[in-house]
């Protein structure tokens, strides 16, 4: 990516003067029919008001056409880094209904960030403790050198 691109980036995405995470492009313009108007200054100030738009316009389009190339990017990024496997099994009891459930989660890590994208959940009933636990294990068992987490004990706050 060019450094022009990296500032049309910076530029879009901003919020309140301060850079951002997400955007929002919103585009308005408010035109009167050329045949309605019967002043000139009227036409001057309609032809002032198309320009400015047409401009922003083609900021607009030169900064969404740097924002695809950022996404092709991160997506080669995504496609070809190296990533590790985890899996984990969790146990979470709901504040509201106070019920059990457990959590069997499927992770890829990415080796450089550490950055972690979930892939899969499968939820469990309390009720189905065991089964959980043997689809725990038959994954790790059918995925060798996969990391995996298993975290079932109570909390401390739980009686």
């Amino acid at each position: 990516m060019t450094d022009e691109n990296k500032i049309l980036l910076e530029e879009l995405f901003q919020r309140y003067g301060a850079p951002a995470q997400e955007t929002e492009l919103r585009i308005t313009g408010y035109f009167t029919k050329a045949e309605s108007i019967h002043k000139t200054e009227h036409i001057r100030r309609e032809d002032e008001r198309a320009q400015r738009l047409i401009q922003e316009l083609q900021t607009k389009i030169e900064q969404l056409t740097a924002y695809r190339i950022s996404l092709a990017e991160q997506y080669s990024f995504l496609e070809t880094a190296p990533t590790i496997p985890i899996v984990r099994l969790k146990r979470r009891r709901d504040y509201n209904d106070k019920k059990v459930y457990y959590y069997l989660r499927t992770f890829r890590r990415f080796a450089e960030s550490g950055i972690e994208v979930e892939e899969s959940c499968q939820t469990y009933p309390g009720t189905e403790r065991n089964q959980a636990l043997k689809d725990f294990q038959a994954y790790t068992k059918s995925h060798p050198g996969i990391i995996a987490e298993i975290d079932i004990t109570k909390s401390r706050w739980e009686k």
